[in-house]
């Protein structure tokens, strides 16, 4: 999509966590759908900061 100008959003469903959303980030993902990684725990808010968090360091 890059060669025609034309942007795109780029969504992953599935298998995402905090171990997985850098490489997917890194890969030109830019929408993330998260399920277990986030309702499998019993701290949502802090479940969702880890994963930001992540996809931030490798912003850096």
């Amino acid at each position: 999509m890059e060669n025609n100008g034309q942007s795109i959003a780029l969504e992953i469903d599935g298998g995402i966590n905090s171990s997985t959303i850098t490489s997917a980030f890194s890969a030109g993902a830019d929408t993330f759908v998260v399920g277990s990684a986030i309702f499998e725990t019993s701290n949502y808010v802090k479940a969702i900061n880890s994963l930001r968090e992540s996809i931030n360091l490798n912003k850096a």
